[in-house]
């Protein structure tokens, strides 16, 4: 999705298989339920790959989500 002008993608890696309410493409809001975390491909226990690219480039998603994620 475009946010500020800027293309923002979000995956979400390791989660529980069909835990996920959501489709290709649908926005989120803060707060909303993406599903749970799980322990698919290889994985040593249960835990989340939260990965952000912008813009097409890889970037630490916790910096850019404190600036443009507040709660509502």
């Amino acid at each position: 999705s475009k946010i500020d002008g800027h293309t923002v993608q979000i995956t979400y890696g390791h989660m529980t298989t069909a835990s996920s309410p959501l489709v290709l493409g649908q926005t989120v809001e803060v707060g909303d339920f993406i599903g749970l975390v799980g322990e698919t491909g290889e994985a040593t226990g249960p835990h989340l790959h939260l990965g952000l690219i912008l813009d097409g480039q890889l970037v630490d998603p916790i910096p850019w989500l404190e600036a443009n994620a507040g709660a509502n």
